[in-house]
Formats: C-alpha cells, structure tokens, sequence
C-alpha cells in the first residue's frame, strides 16, 4: 500500500473558526465524503461499521470537559462515543486543539500496532467536518489511510415519508449485536432475522397492522395521539412515530427507519438491542 501523505493542511484554506459548545452541538446528516472507500479498507471493521460511518447521522453533546458523540438512525441510537475533553487514557484521548475536537484510540490487533485519529471541526459556512485518520505499523513499515466527511445540519422537515417509501421487499445485507441479544433476551422467533429472511411491507399489510392491532394491554383500543414511546411501554401494536415505523409488543420495540435507500431496524428491550439493515430487493 502507497505512503499517504499527511495532506490535512491543504484540505482547509483557513483555519476553522473558534470551536464552541454552540457551533457543533445538535444533529448533522452526511452531503459528501473523500476517500473513504480505501480508509475502510484499510480499517476492515466489516461491513455493518462500513454501512454506519457512510449512513448514521452525528448528534454531538458536548457539555463542559464532557463529550457525548451519538450515531443515530432517525430516533435511535446505534454507536455511542463518551470521553472528556483533555483527559488521557490508556486507550483513548481527546481533547481542543487548534479549534478542533480531536480523538486519537490506540490498540493492537494480532501483533500490529493501530492508532486512529478523529478531528472534528465547524467551518465558516456552519459545514461540520470530520477527518478520520489509521496508521499502523508492521515490523518497521508505517503506513497511514484518511478520509474526511462533511455534514449539515439535519432538517428532518426535508425527509420523505415512510408510509409510501418502506413498501416493497428488502434484503438483509449486514447486522450487529443479535448473539448478544438472544443470549439475554428471550425471542419467539428469532429466524425472523435470518440473513435469508426477507422483509416485505405493502400499504395492506401496514394498514392492518396499524388499524387492527392497536390494542393496549386490556384489550382496548388504542387511540393515535396516545402512542409515545418513552418510558415503559403500556402497550402492544404498530403505528407511525417520527416517521419511523414502530412496534412494540410484550416491552420489545422495533423501529423501521429509512435513510439514503437503506432500511435500519434496531429491536431494543430495556438495556439489550441490536441492529439490522436492509437494501431494496
């Protein structure tokens, strides 16, 4: 593999304007990225982590010397990154420099010795970046991959609905913690999330679930505007929250959310989840 040079200097005219609390907190969406195809090769991290770096929205809480770095697929979460600024560690570091959030993780995989490195940082047209860096080293040969990333601000009065757009027949192409999962929950069928299994939705079948099985736990009917999803759930059936497509039975939840032509399904019950997602067949 060719040396990559450290090009980070030329990949800003000037310097970022001063980092604050105000100016990376909130949610960013993905609008363009570079290199990123030989920096995931390079990282190997399969696919499911190829799938979340390309497609998981930023939601940065950064609050005093605490960071909280969220990947989120609509309302929920999917990787989560806590640290404090300026604070080392064995593994981890991060801390403000230059205006930039800076994270550097260290490890050995099989002998060879790994350092990757995030920077994040808030241009002058309110554009987040994030420049992803890995060198590591095998016997005396450095060699070193980058990517960066650029972000907007999310404005999910822009997203299309997933009422018309889930309909069809979707294939599962990558998924990420079920053995944990099943080994502390209990499934009634868990060959439901075979890697074979596909997922099929059509205006009838949603209008079933949705209209049909909007039951409570006594048996009554469940009115719309009562179905929120936080707390515990005192309820079982599948409707629409958040434009996420939702169902909750026997205190397990699963969100359907779309973004860029992928289905993301988390199933969550209590502090056990995992992650599935899907392409159109």
């Amino acid at each position: 593999m060719k040396y990559f040079a450290h090009i980070y200097p030329r990949l800003a005219v000037t310097a970022p304007p001063p980092l604050t609390t105000k100016s990376i907190n909130g949610e960013w969406t993905l609008i363009s990225h570079k290199d990123t195809e030989e920096y995931l090769k390079q990282r190997n991290a399969g696919a499911f982590n190829d799938l979340i770096f390309l497609h998981a929205n930023q939601l940065f809480k950064c609050e005093n010397k605490k960071l909280s770095q969220i990947k989120i697929i609509g309302t929920q979460k999917v990787f989560e990154r806590r640290s404090s600024k300026n604070v080392t560690s064995v593994e981890s570091n991060t801390w403000l420099i230059r205006n930039k959030l800076r994270t550097e993780i260290n490890y050995i995989i099989d002998g060879c010795q790994f350092k990757e490195i995030e920077e994040r940082y808030v241009d002058h047209k309110n554009m987040l970046y994030i420049l992803n860096r890995i060198y590591w080293k095998t016997g005396n040969k450095h060699d070193v991959a980058e990517c960066t990333r650029v972000y907007k601000r999310e404005l999910r009065c822009l997203q299309k609905s997933i009422m018309t757009e889930i309909v069809g027949s979707w294939r599962q192409v990558a998924k990420d913690g079920f053995e944990e999962f099943r080994q502390n929950v209990e499934m009634s069928a868990p060959e439901a999330w075979d890697p074979d299994t596909l997922l099929d939705f059509s205006h009838i079948t949603i209008f079933y679930e949705i209209q049909m099985q909007h039951l409570d736990t006594d048996g009554s009917v469940l009115k719309f505007e009562s179905a929120v999803i936080s707390g515990e759930p005192k309820y079982a059936g599948t409707f629409f929250y958040d434009n996420s497509l939702v169902t909750v039975d026997q205190g397990m939840r699963i969100v359907r959310r779309l973004k860029d032509d992928k289905l993301f399904v988390t199933c969550r019950k209590n502090e056990h989840y995992f992650v599935a997602i899907y392409e159109r067949c």
